[in-house]
């Protein structure tokens, strides 16, 4: 939920504002400035008013193109959602037609239904979940790679009994309109969506050749560095596609106005069950609602959503990021919505020399934590990796305590105790080394 505190952002002398200012953007101008001042996040916002662009800025700390691209991770998936739907109302595939029809040796498949796959209710198991997914997600996968890794992860639950987010399902619909169309899935993209709409930048990224406006990722360790490069394979229609703030926008815009489907298919995917639809997230905003979604692949991470009310598209794609993602998310819908907010403060960084740091090292556990925290120093770093999670690195801001402004999480440590309580959401959780 988007709750109403807030955000300041970040500029930097290279900034690039493509449109004038109207004055309800002044301050959202000066929080992005800030941001990048302060080096939390770098990106591209875009806000599209009756499928006009209205707002847009570039900000960071790092040089960019004024064109950028960046992948958008699972809002890939409203993408994908939307050419499923375009054969159902076409009537060459139905939501009640059963995944057995396509890939019969999946556990469960007769049971299965394009539906539960779009509400991710199928009950597959998510393989970008699974501790070895980051030994292959770099590498060229084919269909008969994922469907064996499908069949070999199994299922978790008996089919629309519970929701859990699930990137197989969506994989598993890119593949099944490649069979439907008979091309491949980044020619159905721009033949479906790109094309019609003249989307010039919105297409299949290609992880081996990337074009000159495409922008790498950076995730935070002593420095910014680049981030690992996930081959377009891999996550297919479930987080493949690329695509500029303002070419989001106009796609979320001519969704929610009827120019892709018919408006009774787009009220169909907002009926939501435990928050999913069909290939939407429904948001809150104070007493709004917005419908869209995030996505987030490497170091990349969008947001992008329409408000019915206003007729209004908020998309903000980020290839660096070390703060929250909500926060920028309220600094611009209060822009849109004319609605006073506050900018967050960030704490200074402090340096602790490295035997201070390794002090904190060790494995701890708690019993009501699903997971155990291996905390460990790399290159003067200190890093926590939960059981089958990627490591995130953090940032000392007083004596024993260490944060990651991006995962919204703090570590504090009590050394004597040998405890660490962590810290994240408004709960927190005792650990024993």
């Amino acid at each position: 939920m988007l709750k109403a505190s807030f955000i300041v952002f970040i500029i930097l002398g290279g900034c690039i504002i493509n449109k004038s200012i109207i004055p309800k953007f002044e301050k959202l101008t000066q929080s992005l400035d800030y941001i990048s001042e302060k080096e939390k996040a770098m990106g591209e916002v875009s806000i599209i008013q009756g499928g006009e662009e209205v707002y847009s800025k570039s900000y960071g700390f790092l040089k960019q193109s004024e064109k950028s691209i960046y992948r958008i991770g699972s809002l890939s998936k409203v993408y994908t959602a939307v050419m499923i739907m375009k054969l159902v109302e076409s009537q060459r595939l139905n939501l009640s037609t059963r995944l057995s029809d396509f890939y019969p040796q999946l556990a469960h498949s007769t049971q299965i239904t394009i539906k539960h796959l779009l509400q991710h209710r199928s009950g597959l198991v998510n393989f970008t979940s699974l501790p070895n997914y980051f030994e292959f997600h770099e590498k060229p996968q084919t269909e008969k790679s994922l469907i064996e890794m499908f069949v070999q992860n199994g299922v978790g639950f008996k089919p629309d009994t519970q929701f859990e987010y699930s990137n197989t399902g969506y994989v598993l619909l890119s593949l099944i309109l490649e069979k439907i169309h008979g091309t491949s899935f980044s020619e159905i993209l721009l033949k479906e969506i790109s094309r019609p709409l003249g989307l010039r930048s919105t297409y299949i990224y290609n992880s081996d050749s990337p074009l000159k406006n495409e922008v790498p990722s950076y995730k935070k360790a002593a420095k910014w560095i680049r981030d690992t490069n996930t081959h377009q394979t891999v996550p297919m229609g479930a987080g493949a596609i690329a695509s500029t703030s303002k070419e989001v926008g106009i796609f979320l815009w001519s969704l929610f106005n009827g120019k892709i489907l018919k408006t009774d298919t787009v009220t169909k995917m907002k009926s939501v069950t435990e928050g999913y639809g069909l290939g939407l997230m429904e948001i809150p905003f104070n007493d709004r609602k917005g419908y869209g979604h995030t996505g987030g692949i490497d170091s990349f991470v969008s947001v992008g959503f329409h408000f019915h009310d206003l007729d209004t598209v908020v998309v903000n794609l980020t290839n660096a990021l070390s703060m929250k993602m909500n926060d920028i998310s309220i600094a611009l819908l209060s822009s849109v919505y004319e609605l006073d907010y506050t900018h967050p403060k960030f704490e200074d960084e402090i340096k602790l020399t490295i035997e201070i740091i390794k002090k904190y090292e060790g494995l701890y556990k708690a019993e009501k934590l699903p997971i155990d925290l291996n905390i460990f120093v790399k290159d003067g770093i200190l890093f926590a990796q939960g059981t089958g999670q990627p490591s995130l690195a953090f940032t000392a801001v007083k004596a024993d305590t260490f944060v990651n402004s991006g995962a919204g999480v703090e570590l504090v440590f009590e050394p004597s105790s040998e405890e660490m309580t962590l810290n994240q959401a408004g709960q927190s959780w005792t650990l024993k080394r």
